[in-house]
């Protein structure tokens, strides 16, 4: 998945879903909490790091969620072709038009009339376009709340899964804690690639990582398939109205 597509596609969930707090049998999952000296903590206390949001990346890109969304896609391509061939019909008129009015003598009767119809033509494809954005608008956003669903859940059953393995390895807290080398390229994924990493000192046997994804049979890297649906409208062509 490419970093500009996560950045937009991922940012605002982030931002909703580490607010999600899963806590059971006295196992608290998420950042530590602030401003508690290190010396309240009850002696017993032992911390996990895990990479949370990396298995949930590879669980929504597994085969438990993904055909939910190839068939919604499905779905609303089936319902925005029929406008989308249309519009082509109308712009690929209009641009045969414009070859035949190029040069044309503009009191010629017939290039006249394909003049008019050229305006009628652009005048359709302007009203269709904009019946063909709000319901492209209405479909998207049904779409991101199917990811956002999913992303909701893939997350609870991933800290369902940390939580097991925590109480197996007999750890009390789980820390969400991104692993591998810092990759930013300007200044703000940086911040964030910062705040992504609040355990700074840590033993490599308190990350979890990889026996939560081991357990939950999931592979060693992300796939890379984006979950965003592109959804580019049709535009006309650019060339200037014909004046024969």
């Amino acid at each position: 998945m490419r970093r500009t597509e996560r950045v937009i596609a991922y940012s605002a969930l982030a931002v909703a879903l580490i607010a999600v707090v899963g806590q059971s049998a006295g196992l608290r999952m998420g950042a530590p909490a602030v401003g508690a000296p290190m010396g309240a903590a009850p002696e017993s206390a032992r911390l996990a790091t895990c990479d949370i949001y990396s298995i949930v990346e590879r669980l929504v890109e597994s085969d438990a969620y993904a055909p939910a969304r190839n068939i919604e896609q499905e779905r609303v391509k089936a319902r925005l072709a029929p406008m989308e061939d249309e519009l082509k019909r109308l712009d690929s008129e209009n641009a045969k038009l414009r070859e035949e009015l190029s040069g044309a003598d503009s009191k010629d009767p017939g290039a006249q009339m394909k003049l008019k119809t050229y305006n009628a033509n652009q005048s359709e494809f302007e009203s269709k376009i904009k019946a063909y954005n709000e319901l492209k608008a209405q479909l998207a956003d049904g779409y991101s709340s199917l990811i956002v669903g999913q992303f909701a859940e893939a997350y609870q059953r991933v800290l369902a899964e940390a939580k097991k393995i925590a109480e197996e390895k007999g750890f009390t807290h789980v820390i969400a804690q991104k692993r591998g080398e810092i990759s930013a390229r300007n200044p703000q994924q940086l911040v964030e690639e910062f705040l992504a990493r609040p355990i700074s000192v840590s033993p490599a046997d308190a990350d979890i990582t990889e026996a939560v994804r081991v357990s939950m049979k999931l592979p060693e890297k992300a796939a890379g398939a984006s979950p965003m649906m592109p959804m580019e409208s049709p535009r006309p062509s650019s060339d200037p109205t014909p004046k024969p």
